[in-house]
Parts: structure tokens; C-alpha cells; sequence
């Protein structure tokens, strides 16, 4: 993806935060057009600096089907920007499915999609991945935590819905997050939750 030579420079410069898309217009075609060893040093700068501009996480996803190798710091710094577009999604399961992939990298990839700040469509994701890879010993454990967290009171009419709609292994897992948010009172009125919902219904499936 382009000269070595040509980007062994300083990437980045730390600034206001009026000019990350300036900077990211300017770093962007860098990035695209950097081969490994480049990519990498920049993904480390990018990480430094914790800088995001528009673009920046289409770019690293697809950067990441070139170079495999670099799945960790690239899952690293777009799980620090949510909400996420579908890409970066579909990228985060991708990781956690790969059973060939590092666990901690799985894991972080897992943790991002439950951490989206609220974002339906990567809970979804967390919810998917976690079906499909069942009990296995890596999920096993992270499954247990996704039933766990009682912030899933905000989703209940998704999971709700999907006890009626979805398959056998959907409605088993909905099911446990729905009775440990109605056993934990702790946990915020689902009740309430379901009132701000025109109907229960899971909504749009996987594609």
C-alpha cells in the first residue's frame, strides 16, 4: 500500500479539537496508501494521541482485511469511538468469531460492541456473536457477563420481543438476560423502559 520511504516522518501533532478534520484530511490518504510496518507506527501514534476525525474508523477496518496482523491496535482505537456504522460492526464480530484471533483481542472486540454508549445496533452485534458462538469455554464466560449487566434494562423490550420471535438459542439467551434484570432489583424498571417503545418487538434481525 505505498513507499515505506515516503512515510517515515512524524504522523501526527496533538492540537485543538476544531482541527482534527483538517488533520484527518491530511492523515487519511496516508494511512490508505501506507504499507505494515508504516501502518503500524501510525496506528501507535493515533493510539498516542487518542485523536478521531471523520473517516478514520472506515479507514482502519478496511486497512484491517489487508493486514490481519494489525486487527489489535486498530480494534483498540475504534472501540474508543462510538456510535459505530455498520462496517465497524460487522468488523467487531468478525473479530470475536475468529476463533484463530488472540482471546484478549476477541474479548476487547466483544467489550466494544457492549460499550457502544447505548448504541442499539452494536448491542445487537454483542447479542448475535455471543448466540453463535454458544457455550464455548472463551464465550462462556463473557456470555455470563453480558446476562449480568443490568444496564441491558434499557434493551428489555428487544430482548422481549426476541423470546416470541427468535430461534431456540435467541430466546434461551434473551431469556436469561430478562430474568436476572427481573431478579435483580437493582436494575432499572423494565417496565418503564418498555413505555418509552411504541410496541415489543425484536426489530430487524441479522442480515
Amino acid at each position: 500500500m505505498g513507499n515505506p520511504a515516503r512515510h517515515q516522518r512524524p504522523v501526527l501533532q496533538t492540537g485543538p479539537v476544531g482541527k482534527s478534520s483538517v488533520i484527518g484530511q491530511a492523515i487519511l490518504p496516508e494511512i490508505t496508501k501506507a504499507d505494515e510496518a508504516t501502518l503500524r507506527s501510525m496506528l501507535a501514534e493515533l493510539q498516542r494521541h487518542k485523536l478521531d476525525f471523520p473517516g478514520l474508523a472506515l479507514v482502519l477496518v478496511r486497512a484491517a482485511t489487508h493486514y490481519p496482523s494489525l486487527r489489535p491496535p486498530i480494534v483498540a482505537i475504534v472501540t474508543q469511538h462510538a456510535p459505530y456504522s455498520d462496517e465497524t460492526i460487522l468488523f467487531l464480530k468478525q473479530v470475536v468469531l475468529d476463533a484463530k484471533e488472540k482471546p484478549a483481542v476477541r474479548s476487547a472486540a466483544l467489550h466494544g460492541l457492549e460499550n457502544a454508549g447505548g448504541q442499539l445496533e452494536a448491542m445487537k452485534g454483542a447479542f448475535d456473536t455471543l448466540d453463535d458462538l454458544q457455550e464455548t469455554p472463551f464465550a462462556k464466560p463473557l456470555r455470563n457477563d453480558f446476562i449480568r449487566d443490568l444496564s441491558q434494562a434499557k434493551n428489555v423490550w428487544f430482548f422481549a420481543g426476541l423470546t416470541g420471535t427468535g430461534r431456540p438459542t435467541e430466546q434461551e439467551l434473551a431469556y436469561a438476560v430478562l430474568l436476572n434484570i427481573a431478579d435483580n432489583s437493582a436494575a432499572p424498571n423494565p417496565l418503564l423502559t418498555m413505555r418509552n417503545k411504541p410496541s415489543i418487538r425484536a426489530g430487524s434481525r441479522r442480515a
